[in-house]
């Protein structure tokens, strides 16, 4: 039941400014399932009993940087169903007190390649993995200096 109740929370607070999906939390009895569960409703309809959210997917892996180009490999989320990546970046820029906007990149492609990237700079890298119904929370973040180090 905690996990499921932990899933949720995450999804939901991921998915918070969506305008598309709400979330309510209701204790409805149901002897043939035991526990908890997620019911998922599309348009006032109960679609899903059991429905599992995408959830926090693992760090991307770095598989090849080259001048203006960044390869990662990319992991399908541990629940639920992946239907596609997003990817998000954005540049480090030192001494810089405002944050900087994430950059995004929706694929569906596992191997993925970060193109059109400033050469000597630096870069955050992260990703989500989006479902049927919403996207995950951003994974760990791949660092500046792992990057650097690839170079």
């Amino acid at each position: 039941m905690r996990d499921n109740l932990c899933l949720f929370k995450r999804f939901s607070e991921a998915n918070k400014n969506e305008k598309s999906i709400r979330f309510i939390i209701s204790g409805i009895s149901n002897p043939s399932i035991p526990g908890s569960s997620i019911y998922l409703y599309e348009n006032g309809n109960l679609t899903d009993t059991q429905f599992q959210p995408v959830s926090k997917p693992p760090q991307p892996v770095v598989k090849k940087v080259l001048e203006q180009t960044v390869t990662l490999k990319l992991q399908k989320s541990p629940t639920g169903e992946t239907v596609k990546y997003r990817v998000e970046y954005k540049q480090v820029k030192a001494g810089s007190g405002a944050e900087e906007q994430w950059l995004v990149i929706d694929t569906a492609d596992e191997d993925f390649t970060l193109t059109e990237l400033v050469s000597g700079k630096q870069y955050v890298i992260r990703y989500r993995t989006v479902g049927k119904v919403g996207v995950s929370e951003a994974s760990e973040t791949v660092s500046p200096e792992s990057l650097n180090s690839r170079l």
